[in-house]
């Protein structure tokens, strides 16, 4: 059994957490209390989380020049604030970015402040930017609530059909939603415009792994590293997709290609020990599988039931490691 774990962690792909706090006033990009009450504006990050609308205690600027500044302002401190905390503008297949709670609450607040400002201006003479509907859309996807993120990528598109940014992370979206036929159109429109994008290519060979079309995926991921030739996660998918179609030698190249960037990836070493006892290379197989549930124990119930190690099921170290 392949393990690819590819809704939990893109092998290759790493994203740190923003460990300093949006607590600085200067950064703060809020909307004032009125009767000159000095308190802080409640977080309305709960209603976000349960899709309910929150009416907020606030009294806003009076003149549309303020509003104005201020809805500026909120944008570019969701922009800032989201790609500060490890979240990024295009998406790749399978991020995950966890938010710290004081970080997803402001930019859940400053979003709603938002909201509110513009039915005030009524959308007079004003209009979200591309980037900010991309932070809010990609701020639902990393919350857990994808479904919600389509209209922002959506409403780029409406004004810019082409606009590859919201394309492809739509795509994602539509991949996460198990739309992978809309999925790829989207993709594919994507890459007509931008054919030596990497990212974009990638993605879409993730796509068509998640559809068991093997072969094709492989053509992606080929392209993705012609273009970019340390791009880990596809060296470490093109390896997966090898070894599904059963091409031992060249699944086992990638593996050792994959290890070279993240030698401690207890998946990578559990599929490399697999292709290692497909090929009849026994020796190499317990040393790597060793390895690999060294690093993460769990991997131990799965190789008692992974048919790859049949060569190995009388081997007395084998026995002992899956004990």
């Amino acid at each position: 059994m392949l393990l690819d774990r590819y809704h939990k962690n893109v092998i290759g792909l790493r994203f740190g957490f923003w460990k300093k706090q949006i607590s600085d006033k200067k950064d703060r990009k809020r909307i004032e209390l009125g009767s000159g009450e000095n308190q802080k504006k409640e977080s309305i990050s709960h209603g976000l989380e349960s899709e309910e609308t929150k009416v907020l205690d606030v009294q806003p600027p009076q003149d549309e020049k303020s509003l104005l500044i201020k809805l500026e302002e909120n944008q570019k401190y969701v922009v800032i604030g989201l790609t500060r905390a490890g979240g990024t503008l295009m998406l790749k297949a399978g991020q995950s970015v966890k938010l710290l709670e004081e970080v997803r609450n402001d930019i859940a607040t400053t979003i709603e402040e938002n909201r509110k400002l513009k039915q005030l201006l009524q959308n007079k003479g004003w209009t979200e930017s591309d980037e900010y509907l991309l932070a809010v859309g990609n701020f639902h996807y990393f919350r857990g609530v994808p479904h919600n993120s389509l209209e922002f990528y959506d409403h780029i598109l409406e004004r810019n059909p082409d606009k590859i940014s919201a394309l492809n992370n739509k795509g994602v979206i539509l991949d996460n939603l198990s739309m992978n036929t809309t999925a790829l159109e989207c993709y594919d429109k994507a890459l007509k415009m931008h054919s030596e994008n990497a990212h974009i290519w990638f993605n879409r060979g993730m796509s068509l792994y998640k559809e068991g079309r093997y072969d094709e995926a492989l053509e992606s991921f080929g392209m993705t590293l012609r273009i970019e030739p340390l791009y880990s996660s596809a060296v470490a998918f093109k390896a997966h997709a090898l070894s599904r179609l059963g091409r031992k030698n060249e699944a086992f190249e990638f593996y050792n290609r994959a290890l070279l960037s993240d030698p401690d990836n207890a998946e990578l070493l559990y599929n490399k020990a697999r292709v290692c006892s497909l090929k009849g290379m026994n020796q190499e197989a317990l040393a790597t599988l060793e390895k690999a549930i060294g690093i993460d124990p769990r991997l131990k119930v799965m190789a008692t039931q992974d048919k790859s190690f049949a060569s190995l099921e009388k081997n007395q170290k084998f026995l002992g490691l899956i004990q």
